[in-house]
């Protein structure tokens, strides 16, 4: 229970640092600012990159126990009505489980995806006014 609710934590925490990352951003030095953040943040601390690499792997196995799990429910072929209610019950169980680290999965690898846009974006822009200076400088 307590896995499942860390799991759930964790694709919250993931979603929030992603719509965080969809705002539009009023200017490039906003951007750079967001971007220099989460790098440090990422990059500073040995323990925030321990704890989100753990995640991740326990989210990769709790993907692969729940699909692994599902699989076998399915073939599994039950007469008692009691029997069938449970296996059912672990189904959607496991059903859920998949969903919760799938979608964590999904928005870990999604951030990284930002992250590195936003990043490339804030350069591009940053040579781009140098670019104009130049220009401006030179007329």
């Amino acid at each position: 229970m307590l896995f499942n609710q860390m799991m759930y934590a964790m694709m919250v925490i993931e979603t929030v640092l992603v719509l965080f990352l969809c705002i539009p951003l009023p200017s490039n030095t906003v951007r750079g600012f967001v971007v220099n953040c989460y790098r440090t943040l990422w990059m500073g601390s040995r323990t925030v990159q321990g704890i989100f690499g753990t995640f991740l792997v326990l989210q990769v196995w709790a993907f692969g126990d729940s699909m692994r799990t599902l699989e076998r429910l399915k073939d599994k072929e039950t007469s008692n009505d009691i029997v069938s209610v449970m296996e059912h019950n672990r189904i959607l169980r496991n059903q859920r489980n998949a969903y919760i680290s799938g979608f964590g999965l999904f928005m870990f690898f999604l951030c990284c995806r930002l992250v590195y846009l936003m990043n490339k974006l804030h350069q591009e822009r940053e040579k781009e006014k140098a670019h104009e200076a130049d220009q401006n400088k030179d007329d």
